[in-house]
């Protein structure tokens, strides 16, 4: 039912349904919702993403699975959206982040990504042009986590593929760089033969290993690194 009123563009009477369910509501009715609304253009209902996960993590906390002193977050593509999105709405939430070829700045990708509807439908326009209106990039901004960048206290790992042609490098580097100027402890890692999956062997077992060592608290406080992996498997 839940996907039927999403379907329908009927967006508030599917968000009621939902929370009047007797039983938690499971994955499926939250992402039937949050799809339609990026479809419809409903933004306010398009960031209930984030307060989604912030719920989430909360309930976990309340059932004494988490303590909320040790929270992490980790994402990548549309996951590093929201994890950068996180730590600009949550600035005290989390003590690490890692973002692999994340999605930072909208305005970016328009015309560069090998997916350009993808900007465009993911925020609810209806179409797409290598010369996109002003008001479009400037919708694009504000909806993207570049845009909240000055909030964000959170270190973070950046995890950079160099040939990624999903979500362009300058992305990243721009959202690492500007936390870098504000005194936020970061990393980025780029690997140069890497496309958005980052998943040459060599690459995939780097950047994971670089994830544990961040989680452990082994951060290097208030430096900006980039380190080109010059050893990626053949």
């Amino acid at each position: 039912m839940v996907d039927l009123l999403s379907r329908s563009g009927r967006l508030n009477a599917a968000y009621d349904l939902i929370q009047s369910m007797p039983v938690e509501p499971h994955a499926g009715a939250w992402g039937a919702l949050l799809g339609a609304c990026k479809l419809n253009g409903n933004i306010e209902l398009g960031e209930l993403e984030v307060n989604d996960v912030l719920m989430a993590i909360d309930h976990v906390i309340d059932l004494g699975l988490a303590s909320p002193s040790k929270l992490a977050v980790l994402g990548g593509s549309h996951g590093g959206f929201l994890t950068t999105h996180l730590i600009g709405q949550a600035q005290d939430k989390f003590v690490a982040a890692a973002a692999r070829n994340p999605v930072c700045n909208l305005t970016l990708m328009v015309g560069t990504t090998d997916i350009p509807d993808w900007a465009y439908g993911s925020e609810g326009q209806n179409s797409f042009t290598d010369a996109p209106s002003a008001e479009h990039l400037t919708f694009f901004q504000s909806k993207s986590p570049i845009a909240l960048v000055s909030k964000v206290k959170t270190p973070t790992l950046f995890l950079l593929g160099a040939q990624d042609l999903r979500v362009p490098v300058s992305t990243g580097l721009q959202y690492a760089r500007a936390l870098k100027e504000k005194g936020v402890p970061i990393k980025v890692i780029v690997f140069p033969n890497d496309t958005h999956a980052i998943e040459r062997l060599q690459s995939d077992f780097e950047s994971f290993l670089s994830i544990v060592v961040i989680l452990l608290g082994e951060f290097d406080a208030f430096a900006f690194h980039v380190f080109i992996n010059h050893h990626d498997a053949q």
